[in-house]
């Protein structure tokens, strides 16, 4: 049993504690309380009323707590946290009664992560302007359409890691990233993506930081195919390529147009073209290059 009677407290890590929590005002006296962290914990519910005080917190972790979301739905345990920015779940799982409400008292809601959790078309929809979204390792099982992303404009960084976006019959549309003008830093790494569409990155002119690492890598020999307009819209700021342990066949040199890339990793990487590519003739400005275990079928010039 833990009592914690500390009104000046800001900061709180009770991460891994074996923690049930049976007493709702186990937080009432910590009204200056702006993090907590409950991560690896044993909460099998939240209590009603459990967070009513903190009224200042900001940043709130409640990963890896199994059967939560239904008692988080159910007795609205969000609804003080009026200036919570940070929101990490993970472990969760949302049936389609309560999730277009649950998140809606968060007004000032600026980053949200849902790892690792069944979600549904509805997860996100009482949210919005957020600047950071993760909902790795959860595997898609609706389509992501062009509107999906809209109530988002300023969303810096997505990651949609390991979500199954080419599992048919889901999808991800191809315009489901329009609008994203934003967007700094996207990750799609383990997605088994055997092509990239150029018009379904058209938008991110901005990006910085693409993962597009271990999508096709193991037995299968499907590839991914890229050519000089993949990245084409993206030349004037990427700074930042992942496409280790992947298989990629090239129509021609596809790093060409990115002049201000400054780390590229290739690394594990099986490459194969139809003809000779100066591949990295281009890249003047590169700072970190990693070539672990890379394979190409033609030579290699490095400058």
């Amino acid at each position: 049993e833990m009592c914690i009677r500390d009104s000046q407290l800001i900061y709180l890590d009770l991460y891994d504690c074996g923690l049930v929590i049976d007493d709702v005002d186990m937080f009432s006296d910590l009204k200056c309380l702006t993090y907590l962290n409950l991560d690896k914990n044993e909460l099998k519910q939240v209590l009603p009323g459990l967070f009513t005080e903190l009224k200042q917190l900001e940043i709130l972790e409640l990963g890896g707590n199994y059967d939560v979301e239904c008692e988080l739905a159910a007795n609205n345990a969000f609804k003080y946290l009026s200036n919570l920015k940070e929101l990490h779940l993970s472990k969760f799982f949302f049936d389609a009664t309560h999730t277009s409400t649950i998140f809606r008292p968060l007004k000032k809601i600026q980053k949200l992560s849902i790892d690792d959790s069944k979600l549904n078309s509805k997860t996100f929809s009482s949210v919005s302007n957020l600047r950071e979204l993760s909902f790795s390792d959860n595997p898609i099982c609706f389509h992501i359409d062009k509107s999906f992303f809209k109530k988002h404009p300023n969303l810096e960084s997505l990651d949609l890691s390991r979500t199954d976006l080419s599992k048919e019959p889901y999808h991800i549309d191809i315009e489901a990233f329009s609008g994203l003008k934003s967007l700094k830093e996207l990750n799609l790494s383990d997605n088994k993506i055997n092509f990239i569409n150029e018009n379904m990155l058209k938008s991110l002119e901005n990006l910085e930081s693409l993962n597009l690492s271990r999508d096709n890598y193991g037995p299968s020999k499907v590839v991914i195919e890229l050519n000089s307009t993949t990245f084409e819209t993206m030349k004037n700021h990427l700074k930042i390529l992942d496409l280790s342990w992947n298989k990629i066949k090239l129509q021609d040199n596809c790093f060409e147009c990115l002049i201000h890339l400054k780390e590229l990793d290739i690394s594990m990487v099986e490459m194969d073209s139809s003809e000779e590519i100066d591949l990295f003739d281009s890249l003047k400005g590169i700072k970190k290059l990693n070539l672990e275990f890379f394979e190409a079928n033609f030579p290699l010039k490095i400058y």
